[in-house]
């Protein structure tokens, strides 16, 4: 769906990839702060498994690298959208 209509229009690439960056960024913080906290105090967290997964890899620091990673992906996606923008209009 969101394919369909960024063919239509290129820009929202550009606008909506890097938000979801940027909101994947904050959900990487999110979990790796409440992850972190339930480190030291002990208690139950609702997780979903892939994150669960990655903590037990690797612990609360490579539960927010790999949702930067994520972001990094998304960061390029814009980009691309943006090159495919600036092309289209020479």
């Amino acid at each position: 769906m969101l394919d369909n209509l960024l063919k239509k229009n290129s820009i929202l690439g550009v606008i909506i990839y890097p938000l979801i960056g940027l909101v994947a960024i904050w959900l990487g913080y999110s979990y790796s702060q409440s992850l972190s906290q339930l480190e030291k105090t002990g208690g139950q967290l609702k997780i979903n498994t892939f994150v669960y997964v990655i903590y037990q890899l690797g612990g609360t620091k490579l539960v927010m690298g790999a949702f930067i990673l994520l972001a990094f992906f998304f960061f390029y996606l814009g980009y691309t959208y943006l090159r495919k923008l600036g092309i289209s209009q020479k």
